[in-house]
C-alpha cells in the first residue's frame, strides 16, 4: 500500500511528463499535416499545369 504522499508525487511527475510530451506531440503531429498539405498542393498544382 503507497503512502498518500508517494501517490501524489508520483501523479505529479506523470502530469509534468504528460505536459511536457503532449505539446511535441501536437507540433510533429500539425508539421506532418502541413506537409502533407503542400506536398497535395504541389501535386495538384503541377497536375493542373500539365
Amino acid at each position: 500500500m503507497r503512502s498518500y504522499a508517494q501517490a501524489n508525487i508520483f501523479d505529479s511527475i506523470c502530469i509534468l511528463f504528460a505536459l511536457a510530451i503532449l505539446p511535441m506531440v501536437i507540433i510533429s503531429i500539425g508539421i506532418q499535416l502541413k506537409e502533407n498539405y503542400e506536398r497535395k498542393k504541389l501535386t495538384q498544382s503541377y497536375m493542373d499545369q500539365h
